[in-house]
């Protein structure tokens, strides 16, 4: 197979194109949230919330714990990693994951959790 250099330009910007879609396709959007806006319908979406950890223990290698900023939402960070643990030693942090229910009550499985600021 043959290759003609006036060719390259249009095969540089598709294989550009496919590269953003991709990304676009790929990475998790997290939206901003508050506990008190959050419902079902909320359920399986990624969000980030900003605020103070509460109740924090460790149980079977995972950290639960209640965010507290606009709202009390459960959360849990499963197989948590030694930074996930320092983070939620922080005055004030970040948990990305996504909203789901258990026992009823909604929650948040962290993904990311980092001090804030």
């Amino acid at each position: 197979m043959e290759f003609k250099l006036e060719h390259a330009r249009q095969f540089g910007l598709a294989m550009a194109l496919a590269g953003f879609l991709a990304l676009l396709f790929l990475t998790p959007e997290y939206r901003n949230a508050n506990a008190y806006e959050l419902t079902a319908g909320d359920i399986g979406k990624k969000i980030s919330m900003t605020g103070k950890a509460t109740g924090f223990f460790m149980k079977g290698g995972h950290a639960f714990f209640k965010i507290e900023g606009n709202g009390l939402l459960d959360a849990v960070a499963f197989h948590a990693t030694p930074e996930q643990v320092s983070a939620l030693r922080a005055r004030m942090i970040v948990v990305k994951g996504t909203v789901a229910s258990y026992g009823n009550k909604l929650e948040i499985i962290a993904d990311k959790i980092s001090p804030a600021g």
